[in-house]
Parts: structure tokens; C-alpha cells; sequence
């Protein structure tokens, strides 16, 4: 009889192993939201993404000076034109856990910049760049 057992036994724990979602992870840490179904870690619906808006308003506002031979090229910032670059050099300069105190919205603001201020302090470019920190500084 106990040899009969341990067969069933894992063949159980086998389906059982089967039915398990290894992608999911580490619930989440006492007092965190669970994630929404559905929820890759990705943007959420409507969350403002670095591509597009907020990297076309930098360079707009902050290339003719952060870029390769221009007077700010010697700074830690340099703006190239593409998306993927501009975005992991603009990284370093986002505080998420501060989103109102990143360097970037300083600077854009006027705050310790040589260029004065990019923004004004109620423009809808400065409001963009500070949604996005607060969304999550998604590329």
C-alpha cells in the first residue's frame, strides 16, 4: 500500500506544480496594493512615457544648449535626438521618491542653471515633465 501511495502523491504535487504562475513573483510586502490584473509593471493607462511628448519638450526647450558642441557640452547632460539615449541620459537627474525635488525640474525651472529658466513655473511643459516623474519616469 505505501508503495502505491508515493506515486499518487507525485503525480499531485506535479499538477499542482503545473498550475503554478512562477512569472508572478513576490506577493506583494504587508500594507502594498496587489496589482491590478493584468499589470505588467508597465505604464497605466493615460501615465505620460518619456518617447514623444516629454523627450520632443526637452529637446525643444534644452538641446540648442545640451548637445554635442553647443555651450552647455561640457555639462553631465547632453541631449542627442535619440529617444532610448536622451532617456537613460536624463535618468540620473529624476529623484521618484522626491518627484518635485529632481534635479531636471530645478534646472528646467531655473534653479542653480546658467541658462536661466527653460520653463516657467505654471507652464504646461514644466506640468509635463513633472507628471511624468510622478507617473514613474517611464521611457
Amino acid at each position: 500500500m505505501r508503495f502505491r501511495v508515493l506515486p499518487l502523491c507525485l503525480v499531485g504535487a506535479l499538477g499542482l506544480a503545473a498550475c503554478a504562475d512562477f512569472q508572478r513573483g513576490a506577493p506583494p510586502a504587508a500594507g502594498e496594493p496587489e496589482p491590478a490584473a493584468g499589470d505588467d509593471g508597465g505604464p497605466g493607462p493615460g501615465a505620460t512615457v518619456f518617447a514623444g511628448a516629454v523627450h520632443d519638450t526637452l529637446l525643444q526647450g534644452c538641446q540648442s544648449c545640451h548637445a554635442a558642441g553647443q555651450a552647455a557640452s561640457n555639462t553631465a547632460w547632453l541631449l542627442t535626438g535619440d529617444v532610448e539615449a536622451d532617456y537613460l541620459a536624463t535618468l540620473p537627474f529624476i529623484d521618484e521618491s522626491a518627484p518635485l525635488q529632481s534635479r531636471l525640474l530645478a534646472k528646467a525651472s531655473g534653479r542653480g542653471h546658467a541658462g536661466g529658466g527653460v520653463f516657467p513655473a505654471d507652464s504646461a511643459e514644466l506640468d509635463l515633465l513633472i507628471q511624468w516623474i510622478v507617473d514613474g519616469a517611464m521611457p
